[in-house]
């Protein structure tokens, strides 16, 4: 009886060891898994207008046909789902945990709300995510700091509060951190700023307090772009800006930074957006920002600018005249600040400037103002001109000047 009962026993341990293997084969190695998971998913989609999930995603077809399905060829499975730009609405299904060979997840420009699902985490092969543009509320997950293979994290332009869990900084290999316009508070984490492979940070529109490191490039190579736009951070400008050579994009307006401009920014030769309006700076304008008489090869002369926006602080001094050779400028705004001096009545190469605005200031504009050799095909208009003769030139874009509440003088015709 004993022997009868013990050979019963192992014979079941076998037999549930056999079940078990085999259930655990079939989740992990057989497409059926992914297609239960996505009709889980379309399940979950209140909103198909275009109908595109609706009609697609059948038993008709193989989910490698599926519209927005990319399958790897070996093993059949997904890898990649892109629904972008569908118009749909709904929320995500914790079953998106099953997709495991998922590399790629794409939900951008929908109306998906609810919470971001903890089982994303547990997408091991995920490299990039974007949930750009839809209604996710609540927080974002602090397990998606399992996910040490993403390299791109885009969640701008949803409804996320909180802070920004300070584990993110496990993402080692990711490369552009995107939380534009949410409702995201408290410090960003010391931690995002150790992840020595992002080219990309972006927190603009949230409710972001504190200061960022005074070290902030030492850790940051590869950096290039950092918006920081519409927060409440406070603070000094990082004074290592150089550190962060490859910086394409640099925009800290709408804050309440403080101190001086760092004179760093002049070595940044690849920086073509610098935007540090609205906030409390003070001090001047670096004379070397340009090109200046015999400067080392080694500063540059910020030729790729396009934009530098320095409006509504508290920089006093004079503009350093050499800015008006940067041929690239499209933007350039000033106003509401305590500059002096005189503005140069040729101000020479700016033939691709658009918006010139320096209001609000204490300086001084000799008229007629150059603003593009006689070549030029469109004058101002003679209503603004104090000398028809002589009319103020500029490019074939549409011009916006502001020289509001600055003296205007007007040059003697020469005889």
């Amino acid at each position: 009886m004993e022997k009868t009962c013990y050979y019963i026993l192992a014979c079941t341990s076998v037999l549930l060891q056999i079940s078990c293997s085999c259930v655990a084969v079939k989740k992990s190695t057989t497409p059926a898994v992914d297609q239960f998971s996505l009709f889980v998913l379309k399940s979950h989609v209140n909103l198909d207008p275009y109908g595109i999930i609706t009609s697609n995603w059948t038993n008709s077809s193989s989910i490698c046909s599926w519209i927005g399905v990319t399958c790897d060829l070996r093993n059949h499975r997904v890898t990649a789902l892109n629904i972008s730009h569908m118009s749909l609405s709904g929320t995500i299904p914790p079953q998106i945990e099953n997709l495991s060979f998922l590399v790629s997840l794409d939900l951008s420009f929908n109306l998906f709300s609810g919470v971001i699902p903890q089982q994303l985490s547990l997408l091991h092969r995920l490299k990039f995510i974007s949930l750009q543009n839809n209604s996710f509320t609540g927080f974002i997950p602090s397990s998606l700091s399992n996910l040490t293979n993403l390299r791109v994290v885009d969640f701008s332009l949803n409804s996320l509060q909180g802070n920004i869990p300070h584990v993110l900084g496990r993402l080692h290999n990711l490369h552009t951190l995107n939380m534009d316009y949410n409702h995201l508070s408290g410090h960003i984490p010391s931690s995002v700023f150790n992840l020595s492979a992002l080219k990309v940070i972006s927190f603009r529109g949230n409710e972001l307090t504190g200061s960022i490191p005074s070290d902030l490039c030492s850790k940051l190579p590869l950096l290039q772009e950092i918006d920081l736009y519409f927060n409440k951070l406070s603070g000094e400008l990082p004074l290592n800006l150089s550190e962060c050579s490859q910086l394409r994009l640099v925009s800290l307006s709408d804050n309440l930074f403080s101190g001086k401009i760092p004179r760093e920014i002049v070595k940044l030769k690849f920086l073509r957006i610098l935007h540090l309006a609205n906030n409390n700076l003070n001090g001047t304008i670096p004379h070397i920002l340009v090109e200046q008489g015999v400067i080392p090869f080694e500063i540059g002369n910020l030729q790729n600018l396009t934009e530098f926006a320095i409006d509504q602080n508290q920089i006093s001094g004079t503009i350093p005249l050499s800015i008006f050779n940067i041929s690239s400028l499209q933007l350039l705004r000033l106003y509401h600040n305590h500059l002096y001096g005189n503005l140069p009545k040729d101000i020479g190469n700016l033939t691709k400037l658009n918006e010139l605005d320096i209001s609000v200031n204490n300086l001084s504009v000799e008229l007629p103002l150059t603003l593009k050799p006689q070549s030029a095909d469109r004058p101002l208009p003679e209503s603004l001109l104090s000398s028809p003769e002589e009319p103020i030139f500029f490019s074939k874009q549409s011009l916006n000047l502001d020289f509001s509440y600055e003296k205007l003088s007007l040059r003697e015709q020469q005889k």
